[in-house]
């Protein structure tokens, strides 16, 4: 209850209702799902693609041997070692290596 100068100037108080309050708003529909971008490869994407690509080659080049690949992508054997790892590469030299090692030498006899 609220409490108002009484009208008839009497000087006294009078009780009054307290206003009705303001019934909220109902909420707002929800918004529509916002629309997902297509995927976008990051840097690192196109980069380990890239690289995935140059590592199958050279180990199909020179049939699974990692220190002949490392020369002619111009890392250490280590570094294309790591990368080989990281990217799933090394079973394709190991099997690389081990068709060659298994076809005998070259020359065949």
């Amino acid at each position: 209850m609220l409490f108002q100068p009484s009208a008839r100037g009497g000087g006294g108080i009078r009780a009054c209702t307290v206003p009705a309050v303001a019934v909220p708003p109902e909420p707002p529909e929800p918004a529509q799902p916002r629309r997902r971008r297509p995927w976008t490869p990051t840097l690192r994407d196109v980069v380990d693609e890239a690289q995935r690509f140059a590592l199958t080659l050279a180990a199909r080049r020179h049939q699974g041997n990692m220190t002949q690949a490392a020369k002619a992508v111009g890392v250490s054997r280590r570094t294309l070692r790591a990368a080989a790892k990281r990217l799933g590469l090394y079973q394709a030299f190991v099997e690389q290596g081990v068709n060659r090692r298994l076809a005998g030498p070259a020359g065949g006899a």
